[in-house]
């Protein structure tokens, strides 16, 4: 216990769009969601995003609309895509501490912070 840690989410995020989320999460599956269901929700919405702004489903225009998006605002933090075409985002620093026998993990910096 003690340790800072990188995860790319943390279920007791404050963020508003994090929040409704995590709470619509929790009501449908029973659990609140870990990094991976974070992850690929805000990779859907992404795809969607492309695909409305696109204005195609073509595989090339699709590819143009993916690669650019600038500011997107996931419920894991402002998502960019970079020069070498990967997504990329500010990470959430976690401080892992003993909790009743149990480890919690505190946040100590979320990438919706200013």
């Amino acid at each position: 216990a003690g340790s800072i840690i990188y995860s790319g989410f943390s279920p007791d995020d404050t963020d508003p769009a994090a929040k409704e989320f995590i709470s619509s999460y929790t009501r449908r599956y029973g659990h609140a969601p870990d990094e991976f269901s974070a992850d690929g929700y805000d990779t859907f919405m992404m795809l969607a995003s492309a695909l409305k702004n696109g204005g195609s489903t073509r595989p090339d225009t699709l590819k143009e609309a993916i690669i650019g998006i600038k500011g997107f605002k996931g419920v894991t933090g402002t998502i960019e895509m970079g020069p070498g075409k990967e997504a990329a985002r500010p990470a959430y620093l976690l401080k892992a501490v003993r909790n009743g026998g149990k480890t919690a993990f505190l946040i100590v910096k979320s990438p919706h912070e200013k």
